[in-house]
C-alpha cells in the first residue's frame, strides 16, 4: 500500500508459513479501498474506489504462478453515482449489493444486488431490493446486512 492508502504502486506476495514477503507488480488500476478475495488458489482484486472517489468497476485476477495481475471483467455501471456495499464470496461467486444514486443532493437512491462468477466469467443481472426506511440514505458505503444478500437469493430461486 502506498501513503494514499491507494493499491496503485506495490502489490506483495506473503508466504505465512515462510514469512517471506515478495514484491509483485502493482494491480492494473489505481484504486482505494478494493475488496480482495483468495478462494480456490486465486487472489481477486474486486471494485474499489478511483482516484476521484467513483466506483472503480474492474475486477482483477492475480496468478500465483507469473506473478502478474490480469482485468477478468468490468462491472456493469451506470452514469450515476454508484458504490459497492457489502460482499462475499460464495463458491465461485462474488457476491454484492450496489448503491445508486444521482448525486449528494439527489433524492433518487436505489439498492440492487447481483452476482459475479468468476470461473465463468459471467454477470447475474442486477435486482433492485426494497431499502428499509432505518438504513435509506442519500451517500454510499452503507454496510448493508448480510441478510439483503440472502434475501436476493431468495428472490432470484422463485
Amino acid at each position: 500500500l502506498t501513503e494514499k492508502n491507494s493499491l496503485c504502486q506495490q502489490s506483495y506476495l506473503v508466504d505465512l508459513e515462510s514469512g517471506n514477503v515478495e514484491l509483485c507488480e502493482a494491480p492494473i488500476t489505481c484504486r482505494f479501498n478494493p475488496s480482495v478475495f483468495y478462494s480456490d488458489e486465486k487472489i481477486i482484486l474486486f471494485a474499489g474506489d478511483d482516484e476521484k472517489f467513483r466506483l472503480a468497476p474492474c475486477i482483477e485476477l492475480f496468478d500465483l504462478e507469473s506473478k502478474q495481475w490480469s482485468e477478468i471483467a468490468t462491472i456493469p455501471i451506470s452514469l450515476s453515482y454508484q458504490c459497492i456495499s457489502t460482499v462475499r464470496v460464495v463458491n465461485s461467486k462474488i457476491e454484492y449489493l450496489i448503491e445508486e444514486h444521482d448525486g449528494p443532493q439527489s433524492e433518487f437512491y436505489e439498492l440492487s444486488s447481483s452476482s459475479f462468477d468468476f470461473e465463468s466469467r459471467k454477470f447475474d443481472p442486477l435486482v433492485q431490493l426494497p431499502i428499509p426506511g432505518t438504513l435509506a440514505s442519500k451517500w454510499c458505503y452503507l454496510t448493508f446486512p448480510i441478510e439483503y444478500l440472502d434475501k436476493y437469493h431468495e428472490n432470484k430461486n422463485h
